[in-house]
């Protein structure tokens, strides 16, 4: 897996994922990567490209930040849970489970 650079269309270099990933989010700042794979979520440095820390275990199907943030949302594959993470400290801030879908 490769992250480009849209503006000079050029490979981001130093890029390494450890599983492949099924989905991506950048936070609202561009300084962090959440990326979900079949192990968990992982938050990078986008500056370093070093894991910052585990948020999520398990197979994680989406994951999306929130417009200021602070808080992560994974979804599960093959469920209907959401948990909304606390990225700062990676701890879960709240889970919940969408009814009529």
């Amino acid at each position: 897996c490769k992250i480009w650079n849209v503006e000079t269309m050029e490979e981001m270099k130093g890029v390494q994922f450890l599983k492949k990933p099924i989905s991506v989010a950048w936070n609202h700042d561009g300084s962090l990567l959440a990326v979900a794979t079949d192990e968990g979520v992982h938050l990078m440095n986008v500056e370093t490209w070093k894991r910052t820390h585990t948020v999520a275990k398990g197979w994680v199907s989406s994951v999306t930040f929130s417009p200021e943030g602070r808080y992560l949302a994974a979804t599960s594959r093959g469920t209907v849970t959401v948990t909304l993470w606390d990225v700062s400290g990676g701890t879960p801030y709240m889970k919940g489970t969408l009814k009529g879908h």
